[in-house]
């Protein structure tokens, strides 16, 4: 205890830290965010809002936040870029201004206060040796927000040590609260804009752990403010949300040939399992969703996104990378 103590008291408080909010018409909920940001217990920080063209007076609640706050900055894409997009072009031009670490998020994630004061302390506890650490997010009832269960790293077991504080070694993880090392960008790349939802973090998380160690920090917590605590399903979702399934079916395709033969063969079995689900349901609109799941897997053939780079890399004249 007494050594945890110490790094807590050795937070690199000359750290450029950039917080990073991705949003699209959901004005009360980043309002939330917002405030949730300012409230923290270790405040020497900039707040970045990525704002995906929204048209519900986002820009306004924006601009009057920065009214008592002047560490807040907005940043308008110009159209909807999807969470993918919004998470590429904000991380880029952030550390395009020199910042060191990105605590980045979705409008509807609200921290507890010392969430970000335990994530400087796991980065201070390894030294900054690490691609991206994860918060614990948990639902409204405080129970663990199902959709962002991070995935175990493998040779969990040969990390006891970092166990013993709270450090759990992850593989993947979702955007809903991650501390990104600038390093790890610089280094990797940027998430993959095309995807526009789905899979994107979950791609970009994949990509740094190939590379480094991750942590998921128990201590830092926060809440996910979706509508209900159930994974996604087509089969079963709402009518008004099957066309965004679309972007999961061809994202999910490209990590699978991604991955070699067993991974494609995987994806195809759950996608019948997923149309078979589909016909068994009570679900209105069986025929759209079918359609949007074989429209998703036939664009998956076909999409090959390309990895882009924040600093242009040495030797090579462009900034992007297949």
């Amino acid at each position: 205890m007494e050594e945890i103590i110490e790094h807590q008291k050795s937070i690199n408080r000359k750290l450029k830290i950039g917080v990073l909010i991705v949003t699209y018409n959901r004005k009360k909920l980043l309002t939330q965010c917002i405030s949730a940001i300012q409230r923290q217990n270790f405040t020497k920080f900039d707040i970045y809002i990525v704002d995906n063209a929204s048209t519900d007076g986002t820009k306004g609640a924006v601009e009057n936040e920065k009214r008592s706050d002047d560490r807040i900055h907005y940043l308008n894409t110009g159209k909807n870029l999807g969470g993918a997009g919004g998470f590429s072009f904000g991380i880029k031009e952030m550390l395009q201004k020199g910042y060191e670490r990105l605590w980045i998020m979705d409008d509807d994630t609200i921290p507890e206060e010392n969430a970000l004061e335990e994530l400087l302390f796991a980065d201070s506890f390894l030294k900054g040796n690490y691609g991206f650490l994860s918060s614990y997010v948990a639902w409204i009832d405080d129970m663990p927000c199902v959709m962002n269960r991070p995935q175990l790293q493998e040779d969990w077991i040969t990390q006891l040590q970092n166990i013993k504080y709270g450090l759990l070694p992850v593989r993947r993880a979702t955007f809903v609260s991650m501390f990104l090392n600038a390093e790890a960008v610089k280094q990797l790349g940027l998430p993959i804009r095309e995807f526009f939802i789905w899979g994107d973090d979950w791609e970009y998380t994949d990509r740094i752990s190939a590379e480094m160690n991750n942590f998921l920090v128990i201590r830092s917590k926060v809440l996910h403010k979706t509508e209900n605590n159930v994974g996604s399903d087509i089969s079963n979702d709402s009518t008004y949300r099957i066309d965004r399934y679309y972007y999961s079916f061809r994202n999910e395709f490209y990590l699978a040939r991604r991955n070699g033969t067993l991974a494609v063969m995987y994806y195809l079995y759950r996608v019948i399992g997923t149309i078979k689900a589909i016909l068994r349901s009570n679900s209105e609109k069986k025929g759209k969703r079918i359609i949007v799941v074989i429209k998703g897997m036939g664009s998956g053939f076909f999409f090959h996104p390309t990895i882009e780079y924040p600093i242009k890399k040495r030797g090579n004249d462009s900034e992007t990378d297949k």
